[in-house]
């Protein structure tokens, strides 16, 4: 199944962004909530989802640009939730899957996922889209990291998506400090840099 995130942003592919540390989240450890009107899907308890989404932000950590960890409080810096994320709406069943908002804009560390879709907490699923296929790409996003164009990276628009590798690392370590090399070679195809506010 192939299936597409809203980043919000159209024609990515056409756009270069300027990206400012104001803008950008300004520590290095993050911590994350259930949304408080998130239900959840069938077959899947809230405990697994939280198991789920921990080890989503897993995949992240080897970047070394930040830790994440759960957090019960209301000014937890990320919400993740089965719902609708403001004046958007979905497609259905197999459209659009989720969508996250940037650090830099009115609901930045929110991340949606749709629950139209067939969510699974376990990381293999011959029915239904495991939560993990998923999250780290929003996850992306919601650092701050844009679509690229190039097939095979996990920052693509379309998915489902495998985990974060070293060359992903790198675009994130790019993003927090912009003399970090991006390899154009990786995966022998090169990244539009231009998209990371690259110089």
């Amino acid at each position: 199944m192939v299936a597409s995130c809203s980043d919000g942003q159209s024609n990515s592919e056409h756009k270069s962004y300027t990206y400012r540390k104001p803008e950008l989240w300004n520590k290095k450890h993050l911590t994350w909530r259930l949304a408080a009107s998130a239900s959840m899907p069938k077959g899947m308890s809230e405990k697994e989802f939280r198991q789920a989404i921990a080890r989503s932000f897993k995949q992240w950590e080897p970047a070394d640009v930040f830790t994440f960890s759960p957090s019960s409080e209301k000014a937890a810096d990320i919400t993740i939730g089965f719902q609708k994320p403001p004046d958007r709406k979905w497609d259905g069943h197999l459209g659009l899957m989720a969508a996250a908002s940037y650090p830099w804009t009115r609901n930045r560390g929110h991340i949606y996922l749709d629950p139209a879709e067939k969510w699974m907490a376990k990381p293999f699923a011959i029915l239904g889209d495991p939560v993990t296929d998923w999250l780290p790409h929003e996850i992306g996003h919601m650092l701050g990291l844009p679509h690229v164009v190039e097939q095979g990276y996990i920052m693509n628009e379309m998915g489902p998506y495998g985990p974060p590798d070293e060359f992903d690392f790198s675009l994130l370590q790019h993003l927090y400090s912009p003399k970090t090399i991006v390899p154009t070679g990786a995966k022998n195809t090169p990244i539009s840099t231009s998209l990371l506010g690259g110089e």
